[in-house]
């Protein structure tokens, strides 16, 4: 079973001379614990895709399932449930709480699910030093690296032990070394658990990670 379908999928946003396609017609299949990376340049409709497969933004057309079920047509009342137990996200921005430790801020997806505390806590906590965080579980994002702060966010896309975790420009706010870093190991940590990865990124010194490079170009997959 494949952990994502796009079939003709298309988003268009305004109407008239107004109306933009961001993404036309893509045909996509990721399969369980393949990593995928799109790439292609600002603009190109990368992120809208991405938001697409996760259950962010409905399409105008096609048809999208997730995980073995069609979420095409699933209400904007359902959406929050599929987000938070079938897909993990990680953003450019971190997207922190900065008022939560490290190990609070991967706890509170936990909490969501109706884990008690301490599970949740030993969950958290067990995820974190997986990716080398052992020492800053107490640690506030604001004394984190930005290494740390994405390896923070890695850990609470994944606590959740989604089908499939989507990360958008991941490298974008960290430098060379830390960004190539931060990717391998999330997708070590992906392939480990068997779990799907789609990246979408313009920076090409993260190909090598990739099981599969597609390119996005005027919303076209190409």
């Amino acid at each position: 079973m494949n952990a994502l379908h796009f079939k003709n999928v298309s988003k268009v946003f305004g109407e008239g001379d107004a109306r933009v396609t961001a993404v036309n017609e893509a045909d996509l299949e990721v399969a369980q614990g393949e990593v995928v990376l799109i790439m292609g340049p600002a603009g190109s409709g990368k992120t809208t895709l991405l938001s697409l497969a996760g259950c962010l933004l409905k399409p105008t057309r096609g048809q999208i399932i997730l995980n073995g079920q069609d979420v095409t047509g699933y209400s904007e009342k359902r959406l929050p449930d599929i987000r938070l137990r079938n897909i993990g996200f990680v953003f450019q921005s971190f997207n922190l709480l900065s008022s939560l430790t490290a190990i609070e801020n991967v706890e509170i997806v936990l909490h969501l699910t109706g884990k008690n505390w301490r599970d949740a806590r030993k969950v958290a906590s067990e995820k974190l030093e997986e990716l080398g965080l052992g020492k800053r579980l107490h640690f506030l994002p604001s004394k984190l690296s930005g290494g740390e702060k994405q390896r923070v966010a890695i850990a609470r896309a994944l606590v959740n032990d989604p089908a499939m975790v989507l990360a958008d420009e991941p490298t974008a706010n960290l430098d060379s070394r830390s960004g190539q870093v931060v990717v391998k190991l999330l997708t070590d940590m992906a392939k480990k658990q068997h779990k799907s990865v789609i990246i979408v990124s313009h920076d090409s010194r993260i190909q090598g990670i990739a099981d599969r490079i597609l390119r996005l170009e005027d919303g076209k997959l190409l």
